[in-house]
This record gives C-alpha cells, sequence and structure tokens, in this order.
C-alpha cells in the first residue's frame, strides 16, 4: 500500500518538469523571427530573380520560332519586319496589341562578304517591361543560289 502515495509524487513532479518555461520560449520566438526577417527581405530578390529567369526563357522560345522561319524562307525574299509576342512567346497580332510584352526586330540579310556564300541576319529581341534590355542573336543563311 505504500506504493501508491510514492507514484502520486512521481507523476506529479514529473508534469511539472515536462513544460517549457517563460524565458524558454521567449527565446525561441525570438530566434524564429530574426530567421523569418532574413527569409523576408530575400523574398524580393527571389522574385525579381524569377522574372528575369521567365523573361530569358521566353526570348530564346521567340528566338527559336523566328530562325526557324528565316531559315525556312528564301534568303532572297527576307525583308527587315518585325514580329510581337505575348509574355508567354506567343504571337500577337501588333503593335497596338495590349498583350504585346516582346517585340522582335529582323534585319535584312547581309553579306558576310563579297566571296562569301552566306548572309547574316541580325535579330533584336526587346520587352516593353524592361527596354534597356535587348539581346541580340545573329543567324548566318546560304545565299540564294541565283545570286552566287
Amino acid at each position: 500500500m505504500q506504493f501508491c502515495p510514492q507514484q502520486k509524487k512521481d507523476t506529479c513532479r514529473r508534469l511539472g518538469r515536462g513544460a517549457f518555461s517563460l524565458v524558454e520560449a521567449v527565446l525561441a520566438i525570438g530566434i524564429v523571427s530574426f530567421a523569418m526577417l532574413g527569409v523576408m527581405g530575400l523574398i524580393p530578390v527571389g522574385l525579381s530573380t524569377f522574372r528575369d529567369a521567365m523573361s530569358t526563357t521566353t526570348q530564346s522560345e521567340i528566338l527559336s520560332v523566328i530562325t526557324a522561319e528565316v531559315l525556312r524562307t528564301d534568303a532572297s525574299n527576307l525583308s527587315a519586319t518585325n514580329y510581337y509576342f505575348d509574355e508567354r512567346g506567343i504571337p500577337v497580332d501588333g503593335q497596338g496589341d495590349q498583350r504585346r510584352v516582346f517585340t522582335a526586330s529582323v534585319a535584312a540579310p547581309t553579306d558576310l562578304s563579297p566571296m562569301a556564300a552566306a548572309q547574316r541576319v541580325v535579330i533584336r529581341i526587346s520587352s516593353r517591361n524592361q527596354p534597356s534590355l535587348t539581346n541580340t542573336c545573329s543567324v548566318i543563311l546560304p545565299k540564294p543560289v541565283d545570286s552566287l
């Protein structure tokens, strides 16, 4: 019969030690808030980097579409023209379209040299959202047979 009072005493003692003290709780909240402050400061940088990566990906897709079209077209029929695309790289009707984000300018072919059997077409892609950033790419085309 003596075991009952002893068992009750140990149970009470264990219950009292199982909780966190106020000092421990305040320290834990302080550490977590300090870490969250750093994470919150990195969110704008991460979003900016994500936007730049999406823009670069879309511009590479636009470049791929235009390069394929330039390669399919006879070089003697190429002239300077503009193509317009939305934020996903899908062609839109024209410059006045509200969805237009990217403008791709294709320059008329120029000879690499008088003796070369190839021409160069310059493609410039600019963004309405970032007008200072323009990507330029050159595509080398064979000259038409009749101009050789």
